[in-house]
This record gives structure tokens, C-alpha cells and sequence, in this order.
């Protein structure tokens, strides 16, 4: 992995690199060692650790490690040199291409998801929605403007929190006709989804949860007093 620290190596070889190809002017009055081979060898160098970042890089994309994929960024930025730039300029093609890639997963999930199957269409999209947190956090600036990454998680977060609150109406209206095996499945499923997206609703969605439940004890307590007065 390309650490912060390293970030000079490349632009302190670019600098040899440029010492060295001035100096080499020199060369037509020197005899034995020429500074064109130095040039050469300081050439290939920078060829080698350009490419060796480009490595590093295409494999954080390929992972989704939007943090390591800035580090690399910038020790490209930092070298400043013609290869770099291009394969600067292509990395930022593959890194929207992954992004754009995340959302378009993502929001499909969020559509086709059924909370009534408990977190089954939904395993994974925690750590996916995270995936495009730390993109907007560490690698926005590489990201084109069409594709708004607030505004998109935003929207997800929006498409949960309405499924949530229609799947809480639902299992209240079973409460309703007494369907409290039903009713108790369905609140044991909110629980694992809250588990798994609880950071992706909306405050609105954890006060309807919290009446649905108290709903239940009233219902509860409503069949047992019904229940005591029949039997007294």
C-alpha cells in the first residue's frame, strides 16, 4: 500500500529525474560515466513507481477502499509528471465508474426491498452505503458533478425510511385484527433491519417504532383484561 509518507518518492525522482537531464548537457565534455545514464536509470525508475501506484490503485478501486484510492490519487497529483497525469486521468474514469457502479447497486436494492423478509434483501447494503459515504468523504473531488453523492444518500435514505414506515403501518394493522403471531414476527424483522440500516432512517421512522410497540402492550393488556373479566 502506498502510505502517506511515501508521497515524496515520486516527486523526488521527478526532481533527479530533471537534475539529471539538465546535467546531461553536459555530457559531450566528460569522459567515462554520463549523466544520460543516470537520466535513464532515474527514468525508469519513475516509470516503475508510476506503475506500481497504478497497481495500488486499480486494486483499492476494484475494492471499494475509497480512502486508500485517495492516497494513491494524491502521490500521482504529488509527481507531477506527464505518465502520472494520464494515468491520473484515467484512474478518475475508473473511480466514477466504481461509484456510479456502488449507487446504481445500492438503489436497486433499496426499490426491490420487502422489510416483510426481514433483512434478506437487504444483507450488505450497510456496508455498501458506507462504501459511498467514504466516497463522498475522501474522493468527491474526482467525482463528476452529475453524480451528487449527498443527493444520492439523501434519496436512499428517503426510499428506507418509507418502506420502513409503510412495513410498521402493516404490522400495526395486524395488531389491529389481532394477528400477534404475525404482528411479533414482523417486529422481530424491524429490529434485525434497524440493526443493519438503523444509521439510513430518518427519526421519524424510530418514534413510529417505538408507538407500534407500545401499540402491541395496550393490545395486550386490552385481550387480558377482556380476558379477566370473563372469566371472573
Amino acid at each position: 500500500m502506498y502510505k502517506l509518507g511515501q508521497l515524496s518518492n515520486q516527486k523526488m525522482l521527478n526532481i533527479k529525474l530533471l537534475i539529471a537531464k539538465n546535467l546531461s548537457l553536459l555530457d559531450v565534455f566528460l569522459g567515462g560515466e554520463k549523466y544520460k545514464n543516470l537520466y535513464n536509470e532515474y527514468k525508469s525508475k519513475c516509470v516503475e513507481e508510476t506503475e506500481e501506484i497504478r497497481k495500488e490503485l486499480i486494486a483499492a478501486i476494484e475494492k471499494r477502499d475509497y480512502f486508500l484510492v485517495h492516497n494513491e490519487m494524491l502521490a500521482l497529483e504529488e509527481a507531477k509528471d506527464h505518465l502520472s497525469k494520464r494515468k491520473s486521468e484515467q484512474a478518475k474514469i475508473n473511480i466514477n465508474n466504481s461509484v456510479e457502479g456502488l449507487i446504481t447497486i445500492v438503489k436497486t436494492k433499496a426499490l426491490r426491498a420487502d422489510f416483510s423478509y426481514g433483512i434478506k434483501d437487504i444483507e450488505g447494503v450497510s456496508k455498501q452505503l458506507k462504501e459511498i459515504e467514504s466516497a463522498k468523504k475522501h474522493i468527491n473531488k474526482y467525482i463528476e458533478s452529475r453524480i451528487d453523492l449527498e443527493n444520492c444518500l439523501n434519496k436512499l435514505v428517503d426510499i428506507f425510511s418509507k418502506k420502513m414506515l409503510d412495513f410498521v403501518a402493516k404490522v400495526k394493522n395486524s395488531l389491529v385484527s389481532n394477528s400477534f403471531c404475525e404482528a411479533d414476527k414482523d417486529i422481530e424483522h424491524i429490529s434485525k433491519i434497524c440493526d443493519e440500516l438503523g444509521d439510513y432512517f430518518k427519526e421519524e421512522v424510530f418514534t413510529n417504532i417505538d408507538d407500534l410497540k407500545k401499540f402491541r402492550e395496550e393490545s395486550v393488556n386490552k385481550i387480558k383484561i377482556k380476558f379477566n373479566k370473563l372469566i371472573k
